[in-house]
């Protein structure tokens, strides 16, 4: 098992990996005013972002010709389960 804390320092490559490596990938996090905390969307947006052609994701799947159909199977990541847990 692999965790990381968001609180904590992190290093956004690594954590890339994590996600790569994992099956299921669990996210636990506080719900404040209908929103994650702070440092949790910085971490999906540091770790998503940088996930482009580094193995989570090439594309968003549509292309010019018929831009709905596909949209959202450019991912790599294919087969991973999510969980997500809120207090």
């Amino acid at each position: 098992m692999k965790t990381t804390q968001v609180k904590n320092r992190y290093n956004v490559l690594e954590e890339i990996e994590k996600f790569i490596w994992s099956d299921i990938v669990i996210y636990h996090t506080p719900i404040w005013w209908f929103s994650i905390p702070f440092n949790f969307k910085k971490y999906l947006d540091e770790v998503l972002t940088a996930g482009y052609s580094n193995g989570l994701w090439t594309s968003d799947g549509s292309n010019l010709k018929n831009p709905e159909i596909n949209y959202g199977t450019g991912g790599l990541l294919h087969g991973k389960q999510y969980i997500l847990t809120s207090s």
